[in-house]
C-alpha cells in the first residue's frame, strides 16, 4: 500500500523563497498521506567530533550528517505541505557499499524551522 508518487521532486517555498529536491515521495494508499524519503551514501551517518552540537535552534542535536539530514527532510516537508497534502513521516535510506540499505525514521523538526523562519522576517 506504499507506492512511489514522485521521483526527484523539485519544490519551492512560495513565501520564504527556498527550494529543494526530494529523492522520492511515497504515497500511503490506505491512509492517503505522504512519506518523504532521501537516499544517502555517506560512509558514516552518525560521525561527530567531540560531542559538538548543531547551532540554535537545533543545539539539542549532535553535529552529524544524520541530524543535518533530519533538518533537510523537515524542510522538504514544509515545501510539500504547501500543496495541502499531509506528510506523516520522513525517511533516510542509507545505501551501503555491499548493496544493502538501512532505513531510518527522522524527527519532525518543522515547528523549529517555522519558528526560525518567522524570526528571520
Amino acid at each position: 500500500h506504499i507506492v512511489p508518487a514522485f521521483l526527484e521532486l523539485r519544490m519551492y517555498h512560495f513565501f520564504h523563497m527556498f527550494a529543494g529536491t526530494s529523492d522520492i515521495l511515497l504515497y500511503d494508499t490506505i491512509n492517503k498521506v505522504f512519506i518523504i524519503a532521501d537516499y544517502k551514501t555517506n560512509k558514516d551517518l552518525f560521525k561527530n567530533y567531540k560531542k559538538k552540537a548543531l547551532k540554535p535552534p537545533f543545539q539539542r542535536l549532535l553535529d552529524s550528517p544524520f541530524n543535518k539530514y533530519q533538518i533537510q527532510l523537515s524542510f522538504y516537508q514544509l515545501l510539500f505541505e504547501q500543496t495541502g497534502y499531509k506528510v506523516v513521516s520522513r525517511k533516510i535510506i542509507w545505501l551501503l557499499k555491499n548493496g544493502e540499505y538501512i532505513m531510518y525514521d527522522t524527527e519532525d523538526l518543522t515547528k523549529e524551522l517555522l519558528q526560525e523562519l518567522k524570526n528571520q522576517n
